[in-house]
């Protein structure tokens, strides 16, 4: 993966603006290199629980840490399981003796791809949509926004280091609503959220990772991040960041939503056409990506 840099604009005294809100927002006294490492290192062995004993297949065993499907919700699951291919092998680690998935989530019952790629995650994906941040208002939760693509290499070294991981699963699923989005079926949200990651980072790439607030405005964001501190030598990692930005949710809303106000803003000025680049999409491409 090559990461793509910012363009230059005379708006970039933004980024600045967005590192030291998001600086003060963390204050946790670690650096952390937002992008894709040119190697492909170890890293720590992701740690998974015990295996529970085989009963059959079945939809109805909750994800790490999440609340079980409804039975109407089970119900189309085990349709779209019935009416599957002939030749489909679950894509993930967690499997039964004979073969089947021991996790599906909501993403089992999408088109795109990469989203089937992480149907049998033990995370509790949702698609993006209203349902899910309908959902991260209820439960007073953030969201865990991640973009990425069916052939991109570093998109599927992260599954399988972190959303596979069910230490990790667990912890998006009990502090989370985690939004998986295919951006070669969303461009548009792409766009609007590469944008913040390049202000916050200096530059962009896939797998994009952003936390957003349940109104879908940005505060922290970054590309591939390893799944534990130390791994592929970067100080922070994915779980310690999943902890510590959830407790900054928590313990200081209002310096957050202030945050999330201004690189949404910046975003929108980012976005929107210069003077003489008529030609250019209007800001709406925001307001339209938050609306589907």
């Amino acid at each position: 993966m090559s990461p793509i840099r910012a363009p230059p604009t005379p708006r970039s005294l933004h980024r600045g603006r967005a590192r030291l809100l998001v600086t003060t927002i963390l204050a946790m006294g670690t650096g952390c290199h937002h992008e894709a490492p040119a190697h492909a290192g170890g890293g720590a062995e992701p740690v998974t629980s015990a295996p529970v004993p085989d009963r059959g297949w079945s939809f109805g065993g909750p994800l790490p840490g999440a609340t079980d499907f409804d039975d109407a919700f089970v119900k189309r699951l085990e349709a779209a399981w019935a009416g599957r291919h002939p030749g489909y092998a679950p894509r993930t680690r967690h499997l039964r003796r004979d073969g089947s998935p021991r996790y599906t989530n909501r993403l089992f019952l999408e088109s795109s791809p990469y989203l089937l790629q992480h149907a049998h995650n033990p995370v509790n994906w949702y698609p993006w949509g209203d349902e899910a941040f309908a959902t991260a208002r209820k439960l007073g939760r953030p969201v865990l926004l991640s973009v990425g693509y069916s052939t991109c290499h570093w998109c599927h070294v992260m599954e399988e280091e972190s959303f596979e991981d069910e230490e990790i699963a667990r912890v998006l699923n009990e502090s989370y609503v985690a939004v998986k989005v295919d951006r070669e079926e969303r461009p548009d949200v792409d766009a609007v959220y590469m944008s913040a990651v390049q202000m916050l980072t200096g530059s962009g790439g896939w797998p994009m990772t952003v936390w957003l607030t349940p109104e879908r405005r940005p505060f922290f964001g970054g590309t591939y991040f390893p799944a534990r501190d130390g791994d592929r030598g970067m100080r922070v990692g994915f779980l310690t960041l999943l902890r510590n930005l959830k407790q900054r949710y928590d313990a200081e809303p209002e310096r957050v939503a202030r945050a999330a106000s201004e690189i949404a803003q910046a975003i929108r000025e980012n976005l929107a056409p210069a003077p003489s680049e008529r030609d250019l999409p209007a800001a709406s491409v925001l307001r339209e990506a938050a609306a589907h």
